[in-house]
């Protein structure tokens, strides 16, 4: 009997006859690889933390070094918006 995972029909024992070789796909059938030991979304979850290391060092990188001001940022488009029809911005 197939694993619960597999595409019902498509892949039996059969299948593993004819072609000589057992069934064995991974959770993922219709994506190469998923059979290894961490499961797409461990990857994916791994992928997202190391991109978001990746984007905090380089924000990091660019600040000026403790003790120095840093550069004002630059006004908004809504903040834009506001000053071009003379509308005041609440300040915090």
């Amino acid at each position: 009997m197939p694993a619960a995972h597999l595409p019902a029909g498509l892949v039996d024992e059969d299948w593993g006859r004819r072609y000589g070789s057992p069934v064995r796909l991974g959770t993922l059938w219709w994506k190469p690889g998923s059979s290894s030991s961490m499961g797409g979304q461990q990857k994916a979850h791994l992928q997202h933390v190391f991109t978001a290391i990746a984007v905090n060092i380089e924000r990091l990188s660019g600040l000026p070094p403790t003790g120095e001001d840093r550069p004002p940022r630059r006004p908004t488009a809504f903040q834009n918006f506001l000053d071009r029809h003379g509308i005041p911005r609440h300040k915090s």
